[in-house]
């Protein structure tokens, strides 16, 4: 594992033989960057060039499907939900009819 200073010293360091290389500052300003831009998003990891990982607050989407939101593989957004998590249920790959309600969302009684 090594720490690169920046994107040219982390391809150096690959080419060399670090099988990992780790920069913390632009991880984390992407991830900063990725919180200030859109408010719901609660935490972002890349994991590519193009795909990432959020973790959103329920609160703005209460009520609604994923289907009405845009989400899943044919939806209006290029975004699908990997799971969704109420206290200690967790729904994996949830069907685009799901509702969106639950712990900590306006609205929330019960479950």
């Amino acid at each position: 594992m090594a720490r690169a200073k920046d994107e040219l010293h982390g391809e150096i360091l690959s080419r060399v033989g670090a099988d990992m290389v780790v920069n913390p500052e632009i991880e984390m300003g992407a991830r900063i960057a990725q919180s200030t831009t859109f408010a719901e998003i609660v935490d972002h990891i890349m994991l590519s060039e193009t795909y990432g990982v959020s973790k959103i607050q329920c609160h703005l989407f209460q009520g609604r499907t994923l289907s009405d939101l845009g989400f899943g593989r044919l939806g209006a957004t290029d975004h699908i939900v990997l799971l969704i998590q109420r206290r200690q249920e967790i729904i994996i790959i949830p069907e685009t009819s799901q509702v969106i309600t639950g712990w900590g969302c306006p609205g929330h009684r019960g479950t």
